[in-house]
């Protein structure tokens, strides 16, 4: 395959977990300063590494959300990191990493 004709998966948009009754209820929320963009319907994420765009199934979780703050704004970095769906349904008995108990993850799937 020519890899300058392969498409690749570099983000994606999800509903914002944020708008959640559980995050809103979460004793992390008062630790962030995401206020600003909890009435986002959707948020774009950065995949932290791309992939394919072919016929597997994938599994998408958001593990963080960069801040950048200035005098006159800030900005948000929703990033994400992706799992083939087989791979999950495969498992060799070894654990995910844990996505909603590790400090700063938002969201788990």
């Amino acid at each position: 395959m020519d890899d300058d004709a392969t498409e690749w998966v570099t983000g994606i948009v999800i509903p914002n977990p944020l708008r959640e009754q559980r995050w809103r209820q979460s004793d992390e929320r008062a630790d962030t300063d995401l206020y600003q963009i909890e009435g986002a319907e959707y948020l774009v994420c950065d995949l932290g590494e791309h992939h394919r765009h072919d016929q597997d199934t994938y599994v998408y979780r958001l593990t963080k959300i960069e801040v950048a703050k200035t005098s006159s704004g800030a900005v948000f970095v929703p990033g994400a990191r992706w799992d083939r769906q087989h791979e999950r349904a495969e498992d060799s008995g070894v654990d995910a990493p844990p996505t909603a108990r590790r400090r700063r993850r938002f969201f788990a799937t």
